[in-house]
């Protein structure tokens, strides 16, 4: 077997702490402490997606801007 002790325990912790998590999730949600879908990326999974790419889209063009200000403007001491 060519994985280690340590990483099958790893694996076998993180399925474990899923099947926990999803379990108290539904006893909480049978019990009337938290509505059913109520995590935030449950109906707002669209919208975190729309956010995701409109701030990936302004960081590429400020830094596509700042970019060319010092290429043409301080490094090749373009002036106007």
């Amino acid at each position: 077997m060519t994985d280690s002790w340590d990483d099958i325990k790893d694996i076998i912790e993180e399925n474990e702490n899923r099947r926990m998590t999803e379990f108290f999730s539904r006893l909480e949600v049978q019990e009337g402490h938290l509505e059913a879908g109520s995590g935030l990326s449950g109906r707002k999974n669209d919208y975190l997606k729309v956010l995701g790419a409109l701030s990936m889209g302004l960081s590429a063009g400020i830094f596509a801007m700042i970019f060319n200000f010092l290429l043409f403007v301080w490094l090749l001491h373009i002036e106007f």
